[in-house]
């Protein structure tokens, strides 16, 4: 961590967590899993302090005696990682929370039961773990640090959480539950960053065009949104709910066609083709 801080490392991701050791030597506790106890959990909190964002998977713990989360998941600024499977449900061997001052963790789940994966031939094969689960929370934060430099890492994790499908009910087993990071973009969109003005109004688009089978758009959430045809029929209206929107155009004709956009008062008016 030392290293990856000296050449500025945004994120760091690590499947590693500590509870018992193979020595007998030195064991933690559950009363250790406080965020502030443990050496890996002080180094994690550390390298935050200094704007590295930490995600952590919680552990395969679930089904056996020990149970609970491992440091450095423990951290009041670690991300710790759930497992879940196809069907979003907690897988049985993820490490379940709280930490043990009381805190819900895991923070997030993501898949991790039966999840398909190369292995050390190439070959496509499915495996379990929460070290499938967490680097692909790992890769959800790259993708929004880097659609949102200047927002900071606090607001971040904020976002991650009230993002996620059971921020209302969080529990001790999925934590706040699965990130939709289309939902964390929009609410990080409406926060202003460090030295800049909160965004008043996106500016509305739409693309492909020609589009094929989807029409993508990006506009304020919760706008309005009426397709007519060329000779001004109306074929559909409905809401648009996020920053970047996906229409299906499958059931349409090949032909020319207007969508309106409506957003806080203003409409907006495009013309595109289905090919």
């Amino acid at each position: 961590m030392e290293w990856a801080d000296s050449i500025g490392v945004d994120i760091i991701h690590s499947s590693l967590g500590y509870s018992e050791f193979d020595s007998l030597e030195g064991d933690y506790t559950y009363a250790d899993m406080d965020g502030k106890t443990t050496i890996i959990t002080l180094a994690a909190e550390l390298a935050a302090s200094r704007g590295i964002f930490i995600t952590n998977s919680a552990g395969n713990q679930g089904a056996k005696d020990w149970r609970y989360i491992t440091a450095p998941c423990d951290g009041k600024n670690v991300l710790c990682v759930g497992a879940v499977d196809s069907f979003e449900m907690i897988a049985d061997f993820s490490s379940r929370g709280p930490s043990s001052d009381g805190r819900i963790k895991p923070d997030v789940v993501a898949m991790g039961r039966r999840a398909t994966i190369p292995n050390e031939f190439g070959t496509m094969v499915t495996s379990n773990g929460t070290s499938l689960s967490g680097p692909l929370i790992a890769g959800m934060v790259a993708c929004l640090k880097q659609a949102h430099p200047s927002k900071t890492n606090e607001q971040l994790f904020k976002a991650i959480l009230m993002g996620s499908d059971r921020y209302e009910t969080p529990d001790n087993d999925y934590g706040y539950g699965i990130p939709d990071v289309l939902k964390i973009d929009s609410i990080l969109n409406t926060w202003p960053g460090v030295g800049v003005e909160p965004v008043s109004r996106i500016a509305t688009k739409i693309y492909p065009n020609p589009a094929h089978n989807v029409l993508k758009v990006s506009c304020e959430p919760g706008s309005a949104y009426r397709i007519v045809s060329a000779t001004g029929v109306e074929i559909e209206v409905g809401n648009l709910l996020n920053w970047i929107n996906f229409i299906d155009l499958s059931e349409l004709a090949s032909q020319y066609y207007f969508i309106e956009v409506v957003s806080s008062s203003v409409v907006e008016r495009f013309k595109f083709l289905k090919d």
